[in-house]
C-alpha cells in the first residue's frame, strides 16, 4: 500500500521534538549545570528524530520543487537530498541555543561590554555545553578537537606558557651502588599560547527579526560554524608550516598503499597508540578510499571509517594534504569561550542591530620545538598531496 508522506504532520512532530528538546537544554541552563547522562541520551535521541524529520521534509520540498521556468510542470528529483555534512550551513539536527533569542531580541541575559570600536554593547557568552552540542553534530567544524588534540579552555585571553618535552637521551646502565654524576637534562620547549580574536558580524533589521521564525537558532548556529571554522583553518595552515619546516615528512611514492604504510611505520614506538588517527580532506579520502591491498581487499573500512584500523577525521582545510599520527601530544590550542555581542548603536540609525560573535584563540605544536633530527615527531605528513 501507498503510503502518503504528511508534510503538516511532520512539522506537528518536529515542533513538539524540539520542544522537548529545549526543554532539557533550558532546565540544564537554570541550574547552571552540565546536562546529566540521562539527558544527554534524551537529547542526542531527540536530535536525531529531527534530523531524519529534516531529510524527510527536504525530500519531499525538493520532489516536488516548481520548475524555474514559468508554465512548466514540477520536477521530481530522484534521489535529491540537501547535504548535512560539515560545509553546510543549515541548523545541524535541528539543534536550538536557549538564551540567544531573547539576547538578540531583546538584549535580556548578557552584560555590558566595552568595545574599542567606541560603541559600548552588551556581550552573551554561549554556554559550553550548548556549543558542544553543536561540535557532536558537526565534529569536522573542529576537526583538531575530533582527533584528540589538547585544547585549554580559558576564561580570558591572558598568555598561557606550555612546556613541550622534546627530546632527552637515553639513560645509562650503571652497575651496583653507582649512578650517573654528569646531568643529561631533557629538552624543554615552552610554548607562549595567545589570543587571537576571530570574529563574524552581521546586521538584522527590525523587520527581518519580526518576519522570519527561529531566526537566533539559525544565525547562532552559522555563528557558531564560521568562527570554528575560521579557527581550524587558521591552526591547519600553521601545523602544515611547522610540519614542513620540522621535516616531519614521508616522501611520497606514487603508490597510496605504500605511503599510508609508510606514514603509519614513521611513527615512533613513543607516539604509537590505536587512538593514532589518519587526518585528510574529502578529496584525499575519495582517492583513498579504494585502494587495495596485495590480496586485493580495500583498505578502507566505511563501517568505522578507518584506515588499518586507525580512524580517519575529516579536515577540508588540509587540501589535499594527509597526516598521521597522536594529536594529544603535537596539537596544543587554546579558546576562551565563544561570546555573542548586541551592538545597537553603531547601527541604530538605519535600523538595524548588528550582532557580532568572536572568540579567541592560539595553537603551538610540538614540531616548534624540535625537528624530527632531534626528536621523533608525533604527527607526519605526505610530501605531496593527494587530494585537490
Amino acid at each position: 500500500m501507498l503510503q502518503v508522506f504528511n508534510v503538516n504532520d511532520a512539522l506537528k512532530q518536529r515542533a513538539e521534538k524540539r520542544k522537548s528538546a529545549e526543554l532539557i537544554l533550558a532546565t540544564a541552563q537554570r541550574a547552571n549545570r552540565d546536562l546529566t547522562t540521562a539527558e544527554q541520551t534524551n537529547y542526542d535521541l531527540l536530535a536525531a528524530e529531527i534530523k531524519t524529520i529534516n531529510a524527510d521534509v527536504d525530500r519531499h520540498a525538493l520532489g516536488a520543487r516548481p520548475s524555474t521556468r514559468p508554465g512548466m510542470p514540477r520536477i521530481a528529483v530522484p534521489g535529491a537530498d540537501y547535504d548535512y555534512d560539515n560545509e553546510g550551513t543549515r541548523n545541524p539536527a535541528g539543534l536550538s541555543f536557549p538564551g540567544i533569542g531573547d539576547f538578540i531580541t531583546k538584549g535580556e541575559g548578557g552584560i555590558q561590554a566595552s568595545l574599542s570600536e567606541g560603541s559600548g554593547g552588551t556581550q552573551y557568552v554561549i554556554p559550553g555545553w550548548q556549543v558542544q552540542q553543536f561540535i557532536t553534530a558537526y565534529p569536522s567544524i573542529t576537526p583538531f578537537e575530533a582527533a584528540g588534540a589538547t585544547v585549554f579552555q580559558t576564561d580570558d585571553g591572558h598568555t598561557i606558557k606550555v612546556p613541550i618535552i622534546a627530546a632527552g637521551s637515553d639513560v645509562g646502565t650503571f652497575a651496583e651502588e653507582a649512578g650517573p654524576t654528569s646531568d643529561t637534562n631533557a629538552n624543554v620547549y615552552v610554548a607562549s599560547l595567545g589570543a587571537h580574536k576571530y570574529s563574524f558580524l552581521t546586521k538584522l533589521s527590525e523587520e527581518l527579526r519580526q518576519d522570519v521564525p527561529e531566526l537566533e537558532s539559525t544565525l547562532a548556529a552559522e555563528g557558531i560554524r564560521r568562527v570554528y571554522n575560521s579557527i581550524s583553518k587558521a591552526v591547519t595552515s600553521a601545523l602544515i608550516t611547522s610540519l614542513t619546516s620540522a621535516n616531519a615528512l614521508v616522501t611520497d611514492t606514487g603508490d597510496y598503499l605504500h605511503d599510508l604504510l609508510n606514514l603509519e611505520a614513521a611513527i615512533d614506538p613513543t607516539w604509537s597508540s590505536p587512538s593514532n588517527c589518519f587526518m585528510m580532506d574529502t578529496s584525499s579520502l575519495a582517492q583513498l578510499r579504494n585502494v587495495r591491498d596485495l590480496n586485493d581487499r580495500p583498505i578502507f573500512d566505511p563501517a568505522t571509517k578507518s584506515f588499518f584500523g586507525y580512524r580517519t577525521v575529516i579536515n577540508q582545510a588540509l587540501r589535499g594534504r594527509v597526516l598521521f599520527g597522536a594529536f594529544g601530544p603535537a596539537v596544543f590550542i587554546r579558546k576562551t569561550p565563544l561570546a555573542v555581542l548586541r551592538l545597537l548603536e553603531l547601527y541604530s540609525e538605519s535600523g538595524k542591530i548588528g550582532i557580532r560573535f568572536q572568540q579567541r584563540a592560539d595553537q603551538a605544536f610540538f614540531s616548534d620545538a624540535a625537528t624530527a633530527t632531534q626528536a621523533p615527531q608525533p604527527i607526519f605528513m605526505l610530501t605531496n598531496t593527494v587530494g585537490s
